[in-house]
């Protein structure tokens, strides 16, 4: 008798949607600050996360005597409003925005040591719920970086001043941790970066007496650790931004220089050397900062892509000034200063376009409670993606009234460059552009935008390419095994790289595509449902 089985295969389409925004916040001036208010306690050390409804949640943190558990949300009308308060009162520690919205909370110093601690937030149940068992390691001022398949790695930071070497993976579909062995240096005020092919980046730090110039690469793929290049010089409490390009800034920081009578000094770093994944190295960047800092916040602007770097301290003393490194030109420049120095504070962009949210540290004069709204330029498209032949529509906010600002386009591989296209701001800084169309030469370049406006001096950029999916999971069939004449179903996730917009795709099977289908069994074959897309395409096999 011939076996006959059948699979239907659903398609799923992720693609970033939108959220509609209740309220709105005054919008700074390009480069300025404009006062937040304050949260309702002081907090040095806590950790921000910007929720899915456009609020932001602010946890934790120490106000002077003691790690607190409170937490509170600034609100989509710049509001402070109370939230529900963590299992546990800690500072130093993580909140990172898990793949759902949820956010996980892991970690931090409970005052005389860490704690392994973990917690969710669910902002629908408006709840906290406890991770059993939390952590493998316990561990404050860590880092903790979003992989792509939505886990989470958590390297290095320190226990009781001792720093730690385990890495960990945190896996939010079976809520619990596991070990993924150790980088080869224990890291603490160190900085990762995830790269633009998914592995992470750990860079430089301390070892518990001096400053580190290694780095090492974790790969998700395979859960391993290499090492990675070297920086041009050992330096701790710095920053690492990934760019829009791949490239990663890291900026400022503390490295210890050997005096002439071989006694040695703690010197902050006004330097930045940038690693180029084209040619696996550091490099020192041409421009440096303004003044040495260290433990300050870095910020890559959404919709911007520039760098801003705030506050810190220099020599032990807080510093009060900002600055902006700007990728298109390499340079660092000068921008608006918050009203506070500060030094461990937390901060976010918001939802609304063009502004960033800093609230919070300490310097000379206590513990902080104060929030400020820092406002930049925005560029962004109407799409990630375009086939040929379709319109390009330009927007942006943030610009100085009546100013004009040139748009132009650049290819990579570089093949052609595209404008200028000058566009004057309206009266509330708003620009809108629709000159470049794509062609058929297009498929497969990426298109990298930059915005300039020439009375404020300010730049954006942004990216786009052609259509094309960025990645596809095969789940597993249900049922696992199937007699004649039954049907199995596999879920197919198609992950886009869209802003909201609809999608085409082309569904086959073939044992020897990446990732590869199963074999049917003889006589059977592939049928296609795919309820979130625009068409399928049915592939028969023997």
């Amino acid at each position: 008798m011939r076996r006959f089985a059948k699979a239907v295969f659903i398609a799923v389409l992720i693609l970033t949607a939108g959220i509609f925004l209740k309220g709105s916040i005054t919008q700074p001036s390009i480069g300025g600050w404009l006062p937040a208010g304050s949260m309702a306690e002081a907090r040095s050390g806590a950790a921000s996360a910007l929720l899915q409804d456009g609020r932001i949640l602010i946890t934790g943190g120490d106000n002077g005597s003691g790690p607190r558990a409170t937490a509170e949300f600034f609100d989509t009308t710049g509001a402070f409003v109370a939230a529900p308060q963590m299992g546990m009162a800690r500072s130093a520690h993580s909140a990172t925005v898990l793949a759902d919205g949820r956010i996980l909370v892991a970690g931090g110093s409970t005052g005389a040591a860490a704690t392994n601690a973990a917690e969710i937030f669910d902002a629908a149940a408006n709840a906290w719920t406890p991770v059993a068992g939390g952590m493998i390691q316990a561990r404050s001022n860590h880092t903790a970086s979003l992989l792509a398949n939505g886990r989470v790695l958590f390297a290095g930071g320190d226990n009781a001043g001792a720093p730690v070497a385990a890495l960990e993976i945190f896996d939010p579909v079976a809520l619990s941790f596991s070990s993924v062995g150790t980088m080869s240096a224990a890291r603490m005020s160190f900085a990762s970066a995830v790269l633009a092919d998914g592995r992470v980046m750990l860079i430089g730090g301390s070892n518990g007496s001096t400053p580190l110039a290694s780095t090492e690469i974790f790969d998700p793929l395979s859960n391993s650790v290499t090492p990675g290049p070297a920086l041009s010089a050992p330096r701790m409490a710095h920053s690492a931004t990934t760019l829009l390009d791949g490239r990663v800034l890291v900026a400022g920081g503390t490295t210890v220089v050997t005096n002439a009578d071989g006694s040695t000094t703690s010197t902050d770093l006004a330097s930045a050397e940038i690693y180029d994944p084209s040619t696996g190295n550091f490099a020192v960047s041409a421009s440096s900062l303004a003044a040495p800092r260290r433990d300050h916040a870095a910020f890559l602007l959404p919709n911007n892509n520039s760098v801003l770097i705030v506050g810190g301290t220099s020599s032990g003393n807080e510093i009060g000034t900002a600055e902006m490194f700007v990728p298109s030109t390499g340079t660092f420049i000068a921008t608006g200063s918050p009203a506070a120095a500060r030094q461990h504070a937390t901060g976010t962009a918001l939802k609304q376009d063009g502004i960033l949210f800093l609230a919070g540290g300490s310097n000379s004069t206590g513990t902080l409670a104060t929030a400020e709204l820092y406002g930049f330029a925005t560029v962004k498209t109407d799409k990630a993606d375009y086939a040929p032949g379709t319109v390009v529509t330009i927007t942006g906010s943030g610009w100085k009234p009546g100013e004009t600002v040139i748009l132009t386009l650049v290819e990579s591989p570089l093949i052609d460059t595209h404008g200028p296209y000058p566009v004057t701001a309206d009266a509330n800084g708003n620009i809108s552009d629709s000159s470049f169309t794509t062609d058929l030469h297009d498929i497969n370049i990426r298109f990298y935008l930059t915005a300039a406006g020439r009375t404020s001096g300010f730049q954006a950029q942004n990216t786009f390419t052609d259509a094309n999916p960025t990645t596809l999971a095969i789940g597993t069939p249900n049922p696992l095994s199937t007699s004649p004449g039954g049907s199995e179903t596999y879920n197919v996730t198609v992950t886009f790289g869209g802003n909201n917009t609809s999608c085409q795709v082309d569904l086959s099977a073939a044992t020897t595509a990446s990732p590869p289908w199963p074999s049917t069994p003889s006589g059977g074959f592939f049928s296609f449902a795919h309820p979130g897309c625009a068409r399928g395409r049915h592939s028969a096999k023997d």
